[in-house]
């Protein structure tokens, strides 16, 4: 009986870790060239994310992104700061806080202008 516990307890563990939750913004750029973009946020579960960015020419590339390689891409760990999250990028460049708002479908980015927090990027909850 406890080896089935155990089984049981293991593969609870791997199901849950293997979770992640991809948030998807796109939109028009204020580029001559490249013209539309996806940025992408990918949460895991042991509290780290991947935050990719994607630069297209033509509206088409938006659909089709996950088939090409980011403009920029970091890392980091995220955690509850309050009512909202923080994000700590580490890239080789520069070390960035940013806040977040989680919701159960929406990662809403958050800036400070004139002592008010604003709203930001909203980004969506990508369906599989």
């Amino acid at each position: 009986m406890k080896e089935y516990l155990i089984w049981i307890l293991l593969l609870t563990t791997a199901i849950s870790s293997a979770q992640e939750k991809i948030f998807r913004n796109s939109g028009k750029t204020f580029k001559i060239d490249k013209k539309y973009f996806v940025n992408v946020i990918i949460l895991s579960s042991d509290s780290t994310f991947i935050q990719k960015y994607y630069e297209f020419s033509d509206k088409n590339g938006i659909d089709s992104y996950e088939n090409s390689t980011p403009e920029l891409e970091s890392n980091g760990t995220y955690s509850k700061s309050g009512k909202y999250y923080l994000f700590d990028q580490k890239s080789p460049n520069d070390f960035v806080n940013d806040y977040y708002k989680l919701t159960e479908n929406k990662l809403i980015y958050l800036y400070r202008r004139k002592e008010k927090w604003r709203k930001g990027a909203r980004f969506k909850l990508k369906s599989k």
